[in-house]
Parts: C-alpha cells; sequence; structure tokens
C-alpha cells in the first residue's frame, strides 16, 4: 500500500480536510517551536483520510483519528505528555 503524508496548520472538521496545507520544512519548523500542526494519511484515490495525528508539543499533546472509506472517525486516541513522569508509574513493594 502507498500512503501519501501531507501537513497543514489544522484540521477542518466539517469539510474533513486539512485547512491551511503547509510542506514538510514548514511543519518540521512548526515542531521544532511547540506550535501545532497536523499530519495526514491518505491513500491514493481514496478521498477520505486514512488518519489524521494532531500535535501540539506547547500543550503537551497529540492526538490520533482515524477514519473509514466513508470518511467516519472510527477510532480516536489522545496521548498527553506528563509534566511530572513520576506519575507515569509507581512502584509498589509486596510483604
Amino acid at each position: 500500500m502507498v500512503v501519501e503524508v501531507g501537513y497543514a496548520q489544522a484540521w477542518d472538521l466539517e469539510a474533513c480536510a486539512p485547512w491551511r496545507p503547509i510542506s514538510a520544512e514548514a511543519a518540521r519548523k512548526r515542531d521544532a517551536a511547540g506550535l501545532s500542526y497536523v499530519v495526514v494519511y491518505r491513500e491514493p484515490g481514496r478521498e477520505a483520510p486514512l488518519e489524521v495525528r494532531l500535535v501540539s508539543w506547547r500543550d503537551h499533546y497529540v492526538g490520533l483519528w482515524v477514519y473509514d472509506a466513508q470518511g467516519r472517525r472510527t477510532y480516536d486516541l489522545d496521548m498527553r505528555l506528563l509534566d511530572d513522569p513520576s506519575r507515569l508509574l509507581r512502584r509498589y513493594s509486596v510483604a
């Protein structure tokens, strides 16, 4: 399967399309600066995207949206970086 990757400043929920497309270089610069952007994965010939990733390092956030062939969001995942990594894993001793 061939997958095309595109970038944009945001995602238009109503149109199910990228809003203000940007180049890969512009996306790299936004990423380095912590600014938000989206990554869109498409299969050639398919109208709906396969997947959309919403990235905002300044907000400690990455979102993942997966779409079916009819453009319906079938899966989503919100990932956040923790301010205090010690909250991620707590070790308990068993006596």
